[in-house]
């Protein structure tokens, strides 16, 4: 048996298992990309006890849904590293909605358990301050 095949049926074994790891996690395409630092940030920040400060909450009065359709979105944003500031005791991050026409970005700051909505930017015209 030569090198080349040898290495066909290594590269053929190595086929048949991606696409049976595939097909058994398929289900799980969670565990695919849970690991990555905007999706731990994002999930941290959905688990947390919410406080919303008082110029987010009279953006989230703006929106249909309120807190309801800022929890969907952060689900599918965008953290922005470069303008989040992960240093320190209290860590506040920036999402920037993609799939949510109503709202362009947030300002969280994460403490311990509480997630603080600081700031909320809507597509809505709304009479805030």
């Amino acid at each position: 048996m030569n090198f080349r095949q040898r290495l066909l049926r290594y590269l053929i074994g190595v086929g048949i298992g991606v696409i049976l790891s595939a097909y058994f996690f398929s289900d799980k395409k969670h565990l695919w990309t849970s690991w990555l630092p905007g999706n731990r940030v994002k999930e941290r920040i959905v688990q947390s006890y919410w406080d919303v400060s008082p110029e987010a909450d009279c953006h989230l009065q703006c929106l249909p849904n309120g807190m309801e359709d800022l929890r969907k979105a952060i689900s599918e944003a965008d953290v922005d590293f470069k303008q989040s500031d992960t240093q320190g005791e209290s860590k506040t991050y920036r999402l920037f909605f993609t799939e949510d026409a109503s709202l362009h970005y947030g300002l969280f700051s994460l403490r311990d358990s509480v997630a603080t909505v600081v700031e909320i930017e809507t597509s809505i015209p709304c009479d805030c301050p």
